[in-house]
């Protein structure tokens, strides 16, 4: 039967491995792990780079000449136009 297992899981046993000065097929043959899946896994999820959820927010002066639109941007995506009604007035 196989065992399914979550990336922090698989982050954990790639450290585990990483620590114990064993080759990855006897890592691996130890916990009944398919070497090359093993190696798959871990050349996967060491190429992708740790994620907290949250991205970051740069703020700057707009161009002269332009007004600040406060829209949220994420890469080349424009997701959400807003206008904060709570704490401040057109002026």
């Amino acid at each position: 039967m196989k065992t399914r297992r979550t990336r922090a899981q698989w982050l954990s046993l790639i450290n585990e491995f990483e620590q114990s000065g064993l080759t990855q097929t006897e890592f691996c043959n130890q916990r009944g792990i398919n070497p090359k899946y093993f190696s798959l896994r871990r050349m996967k999820l060491k190429a992708q780079p740790e994620s907290s959820g949250f991205i970051q927010a740069v703020t700057g002066d707009p161009p002269s000449g332009q007004s600040r639109d406060n829209t949220l941007r994420c890469g080349d995506r424009e997701d959400v136009g807003w206008q904060c009604t709570r704490h401040c007035t057109a002026g």
